[in-house]
């Protein structure tokens, strides 16, 4: 593999120290609003110039003009790259995104991963353009659900794929020209305030459990005007007395947890 310089947009510190130790990781780039002691911490260890920013504009003043031999990589950055940013690197910028693409697009993909019950969630890394989630898909990992998995366990084995092989697999797909252009698939609404206040003959049992594991290690969720922190599929066997039992659209019964 060639000897890459990265340019770093995320909060991502195992993300930097992949780069760092795969490469010339140049700079870290980030959104102020995740600014965190732990990508800091590196950087300062590194040596390695870090740039908190507010907004796309900032990065005319900090980014390369036309670097050779440089990738941009991205990770959980809520920035829409221009095409002039894209091509201030040699090989683009590559994306990852957690969720399958084409068919898990938008800003919360575990969530709906979790809501849709899929059987598997996605890591998928893209070579991005300017549209949202497209450009050509280079590389895929699957990760097997747990039924105890919360949106936060989902972002730690993420996490491991980046600490083992993830980026080198994309990189050697992207060098030997194995990557397929996406299609539009399905762009998915955001879910920040969906799950504020909802009524449970609105979802089936098994949306609802899937809807606690994604948002709970958030936030509480309000549910027929009362607000819990957990739920399980309810059955007489195994209720012991201390939940409410609300009914939902399939006719199925749950147990809500305060």
């Amino acid at each position: 593999m060639k000897n890459l310089n990265f340019y770093l947009f995320s909060s991502n510190y195992k993300l930097a120290q992949k780069l760092y130790y795969l490469g010339n990781l140049k700079c870290v780039i980030l959104e102020k609003r995740h600014f965190n002691q732990n990508i800091y911490n590196f950087c300062r260890l590194r040596n390695i110039p870090i740039y908190p920013i507010k907004s796309i504009k900032e990065l005319d003043e900090i980014l390369p003009k036309f670097a050779k031999n440089t990738f941009g990589i991205s990770f959980g950055i809520g920035l829409f790259f221009k095409q002039k940013h894209i091509e201030n690197f040699e090989y683009g910028i590559l994306n990852i995104h957690t969720g399958k693409l084409p068919d898990n697009r938008g800003r919360h993909p575990i969530g709906w991963s979790f809501i849709n019950n899929d059987k598997y969630f996605y890591t998928s890394v893209h070579l991005i353009n300017e549209e949202i989630d497209q450009g050509k898909l280079v590389y895929e990992e699957k990760i097997l659900r747990d039924i105890n998995d919360t949106e936060v366990d989902v972002i730690n084995k993420v996490d491991n794929l980046i600490e083992k092989n993830l980026i080198e697999n994309s990189l050697d797909n992207y060098f030997k020209g194995n990557f397929t252009e996406l299609t539009r698939g399905k762009y998915n609404e955001r879910l920040s305030e969906k799950f504020n206040d909802i009524n449970s003959k609105d979802y089936t049992s098994a949306e609802i459990f899937s809807i606690f594991k994604s948002q709970s290690c958030y936030h509480k969720i309000k549910i027929n005007g009362k607000t819990y922190s957990n739920c399980d599929f309810y059955h007489e066997e195994l209720y012991t007395n201390n939940g409410n039992i609300v009914l939902c659209q399939n006719n199925e019964k749950v147990v809500l947890y305060e």
